[in-house]
């Protein structure tokens, strides 16, 4: 857990949040999407989706802290 009221841990979570934003799918080329669209195999999607929900829940909370 990072603990949100220190600055060290304010700090972790705006690097975590650039962090994301570097790699978001729509700042990606057309090749790398098709490049990484292809490749997820179906059986994984609910992980991706998983994962995509918590990102959300996430950056909510770090707009909340800005």
């Amino acid at each position: 857990m990072v603990n949100k009221q220190s600055q060290a841990g304010r700090d972790f979570i705006l690097f975590k949040r650039q962090l994301y934003q570097m790699y978001e799918v729509s700042n990606r080329s057309v090749w790398e999407h098709e490049q990484f669209s292809l490749n997820v195999d179906r059986r994984n999607l609910k992980w991706l989706y998983e994962a995509n929900k918590d990102f959300i829940q996430e950056m909510s909370h770090v707009n909340y802290f800005d």
